[in-house]
């Protein structure tokens, strides 16, 4: 199974764009991430009457679409999948799966904290919470670090997992 960390926070803390930074320094270690964003909205991706669509509603599961070089797959679960089953499904495709949300899973946390009306990170208190990634001054019993600093989060997340170059642990 892949190593799963979830990047959590409040609404439009930034989580996207920490990401956007923080995946070409993992990358250029020489890992293979994926990254999965859990969304509280209906987001089709098998547009409503194209083939994928009409296959899915038939009973295809999972239904997919190969164009060039990409593989499109959607897979349909009794449940919401959690982020351990998503790892699971990756298995050994990737060193590490990035899982955007998911703030209640039981798996390591860091969380993006930024804006100045939340008196403090949303997981606060959470055992799986392993650092924050804030723009704040703050003394938490957790690692902190600065909103741009992907090197030192890369460098974190690495060591914790216990990745190495480009090898799961």
């Amino acid at each position: 199974m892949a190593n799963v960390l979830s990047v959590v926070g409040y609404a439009d803390s930034g989580k996207t764009t920490f990401l956007e930074g923080l995946l070409p320094v993992l990358r250029s270690r020489g890992l293979k991430v994926a990254v999965i964003k859990h969304s509280g909205h209906i987001d089709d991706s098998a547009e409503v009457g194209k083939d994928t669509w009409r296959l899915a509603r038939a009973g295809a599961a999972p239904v997919g679409l190969v164009h060039g070089n990409r593989l499109s797959l959607e897979l349909t679960f009794p449940t919401a999948p959690t982020p351990t089953e998503v790892g699971e499904l990756l298995g050994d495709r990737v060193d590490l799966v990035i899982t955007e949300g998911f703030k209640r899973a039981d798996n390591p946390k860091l969380e993006v904290w930024r804006h100045a009306d939340q008196a403090e990170p949303a997981c606060l208190g959470d055992p799986n919470l392993i650092g924050v990634i804030t723009c704040h001054e703050c003394n938490l019993d957790l690692p902190v670090f600065r909103l741009d600093d992907y090197q030192a989060v890369a460098e974190y997340i690495i060591s914790y997992f216990g990745l190495g170059q480009g090898r799961t642990k």
